[in-house]
């Protein structure tokens, strides 16, 4: 018995924590062109307008000079573009105001871009993959051609401000949760251990106590039997030897 005590004891001493699943990565999500087509729609843009908060105002900050000037001309040829779909009229000769026009997205889209950790460089250039693609969107281009939507250009400009923020708010809070899920799992798996440790050292007590009585009683029974045995031989010693103090009868002639 106190041999599997110990060896179970030990194989409890021995365990190690189980690692836990590692934290996932938050599940892919990008701005939906669908979703901006609902919100363009006349119904839906004037709900939007009645409950949408008044739009972000940048802070004032020290601009860098030019950055994101890329990005942004590359946004400015996409309103240009979409400004012939629609049939607008459109001067592309007068390079002095379109310096202005690129400057003045610059400057916004740097703002905005800047004042939030959660944006920079990735989010401009995410709002200028999307509002392209929408600008060049049949669907969008219809609802223009038919003035059923107007300002087309910052509503979606804005509307991408909105999704971005959802999306990275959803995707810190999931993988905030995954950190505090993989240090409950570990904080259970070291309580685990611990609890594994305290009853292995608890049953080799008490496999110690129980080869200790047996010992006990071992050497118990084996003294007793010795003494028996003493006893014994003690006792047909003096069976054998002869009575030497026996009374003698006297000799008669």
């Amino acid at each position: 018995m106190a041999i599997g005590l110990s060896l179970y004891a030990a194989s409890l001493y021995f365990q190690t924590p189980k690692k836990p699943e590692p934290a996932k990565s938050a599940p892919a999500d990008e701005v939906s062109i669908d979703k901006l087509l609902k919100q363009l729609t006349p119904e839906e843009a004037k709900k939007q307008e009645e409950k949408q908060e008044p739009s972000e105002k940048p802070k004032s900050q020290t601009p860098q000079a030019m950055k994101y000037l890329e990005e942004v001309t590359a946004l400015y040829r996409c309103s240009i573009e979409f400004g012939k779909a629609v049939g607008a009229q459109v001067d592309e000769n007068d390079s002095a105001a379109a310096s202005r026009q690129i400057e003045g997205y610059r400057s916004d889209l740097e703002n905005l871009a800047d004042t939030n950790e959660r944006r920079g460089s990735p989010y401009i250039k995410d709002a200028v993959k999307f509002t392209c693609a929408a600008l060049k969107n049949q669907q969008i281009i219809a609802l223009r051609k038919d003035s059923k939507v107007s300002g087309v250009f910052l509503k979606i400009l804005n509307f991408h401000l909105r999704e971005w923020d959802r999306i990275q708010l959803d995707k810190a809070k999931f993988e905030r949760q995954e950190e505090i899920r993989v240090a409950k799992e570990e904080a259970q798996e070291d309580a685990r251990v611990m609890e594994a440790k305290i009853l292995a050292i608890t049953m080799i007590a008490a496999a110690g106590i129980a080869f200790a009585i047996f010992m006990i009683i071992a050497l118990y029974l084996i003294f007793a039997k010795i003494e028996t045995n003493l006893r014994r031989i003690a006792n047909n010693g003096q069976e054998l030897v002869p009575n030497t103090h026996a009374e003698t009868s006297p000799i008669t002639s």
